[in-house]
């Protein structure tokens, strides 16, 4: 979403449940709350150090499960939503996973915090129904755990230490690194242990371990109101959801036999391998349109829903099949949230298309200062087609409200394949990688992309505002990012 973009910390206490771009409000207002900036999210757990933590939520029908209800393979699919405690790599494994590619800076990997609890931090919820360091709502009373896959990546101290590996440091102090799954997030296996930070009486944080002072990491002691964890990724993540596909970008095929989704440089690669198996020649982008609509939030909308718009850019394909919607969001803001894209009939299901093929690199929590690109195909096979599918959806208690047609113009692109439109996406994406409320953003995307395709200087985003500080990029989609300084 963008143009005045909807920040987190002015939705308190303002309305429960709702979609904006992936990014579920519930948990956002719990962030809000606490008075943390909310770029990412954090995690849950249960009380055994054991193979496998409940998942809860009934979305794990797929799992195979041991006589004691543990999950065989956590976080081996998408859809698994069990955490994987206590059985930590060895540590030639992990310098394999975290090992930096030529040009890559090792301080480059995403940053996450998790909440780690006291042991007993339930131990008076029978009797109180209170909890240490945990509110109520993240809590599955019935399992006596952490609920999965929330906003602060909850888990407690046994279960989170009983997972730490000691790697050499090479001549420097030795690090010490998460292996698992973490709050049920697949995406989340592989996590450098920065910083252990503690609050007290007063609100402000206070150290208590640091990578750089070496020795081994414990929990603190003493009166604690809240414990954290400074947690890095591997260097590529700041690229791409693997080492080997770079680029935060995917590509949903949902209207093929068997939906597929994929993921950064691997869609040029199948796209490739497609067409070279099948003899065909590459279909061909022939108009782009840009449409903006408003999100509906229910009878809960105020000043700043009303003025904030998302844009997206919908292409139109020669062989008249389906069209593609080209959006740019918050990275996970879809496969962080069970893959509820707005463009599916049926995304409310657990089980919906999307959800049901997701790669489980790009399940993790979503980042609000960092972009991914999605493309989506869809059943309609012209804008008309779509504007329809949008209007069944409009309403203030449905998906949309205030949709508007903002530009149409043919391709007049030379080079204009499937597989040209791919490039051009990834090499966006390797060079604008924030995300922001003001300058990057769903609005500002739409007009380089449409402006690049149509081959006209003269596209702005939707929003008055957006256009206060909008530079055209469109000269990003023409050159390698991977050939630029990565920042």
């Amino acid at each position: 979403m963008s143009s005045l973009e909807t920040p987190v910390r002015n939705l308190a206490l303002k309305r429960n449940k709702s979609m904006h771009d992936g990014m579920l409000i519930e948990e956002a207002i719990e962030l809000s709350v606490e008075g943390e900036a909310s770029e990412s999210w954090i995690p849950p757990e249960s009380d055994e150090a054991k193979i496998s933590t409940p998942a809860n939520d009934a979305v794990c029908l797929s799992c195979e499960l041991d006589a004691e209800g543990n999950c065989l393979y956590p976080g081996k699919m998408g859809k698994c939503r069990h955490s994987l405690y206590s059985q930590p790599l060895d540590a030639s494994k992990i310098e394999d996973i975290m090992k930096l590619e030529d040009g890559q800076n090792e301080e480059a990997g995403l940053i996450w915090r998790a909440l780690i609890l006291p042991q007993d931090f339930d131990k008076n919820f029978a009797k109180t129904g209170k909890l240490k360091m945990l509110g109520k709502n993240h809590y599955d009373a019935e399992n006596h755990c952490v609920k999965p896959r929330r906003g602060m990546l909850a888990v407690t101290q046994v279960h989170f230490f009983s997972s730490l590996t000691r790697v050499d440091g090479g001549g420097k102090n030795p690090r010490w690194v998460f292996s698992g799954v973490l709050n049920g997030w697949p995406g989340l296996i592989c996590l450098e242990l920065l910083k252990i930070e503690h609050k007290g009486s007063f609100p402000s944080w206070t150290q208590h371990w640091d990578t750089a002072d070496g020795g081994r990491p414990t929990y603190p002691g003493g009166d604690m109101t809240e414990v954290r964890a400074k947690l890095r990724a591997p260097s590529w993540s700041a690229y791409g959801w693997s080492r080997e596909s770079p680029g935060h970008y995917f590509w949903y095929e949902g209207q093929a036999t068997v939906p597929r989704l994929t993921f950064g440089t691997d869609i040029l690669k199948t796209f490739e391998k497609e067409r070279v198996i099948s003899g065909n020649s590459a279909c061909r982008c022939v108009k782009v349109h840009n449409i903006a609509h408003r999100y509906s939030v229910g009878n809960n909308e105020g000043f700043k829903d009303r003025h904030s718009y998302h844009t997206f850019s919908l292409l139109e394909w020669d062989h008249k099949k389906y069209c593609t919607v080209v959006e740019l969001g918050a990275l996970n803001g879809i496969s962080g949230y069970n893959g509820k894209s707005n463009w599916l009939e049926d995304k409310d299901d657990a089980s919906n298309p999307m959800n049901n093929c997701l790669p489980i690199e790009m399940v993790a929590p979503w980042k609000l200062n960092l972009s991914e690109l999605r493309c989506t195909d869809v059943a309609a096979k012209s804008l008309d087609e779509h504007l329809s599918f949008m209007k069944r959806h409009t309403g203030k208690n449905n998906r949309f409200l205030d949709v508007q047609q903002t530009f149409s113009h043919a391709v007049r692109l030379s080079f204009n394949s499937r597989e040209h439109i791919a490039q051009y996406l990834i090499n966006y994406i390797r060079r604008e990688r924030t995300y922001s409320e003001i300058q990057n953003n769903c609005q500002t995307f739409t007009s380089d992309f449409s402006a690049f395709l149509a081959g006209k200087k003269d596209v702005q985003p939707y929003h008055p505002a957006q256009r206060i500080k909008y530079r055209n990029k469109a000269y990003y989609f023409l050159y390698d990012g991977s050939m630029y300084p990565e920042t």
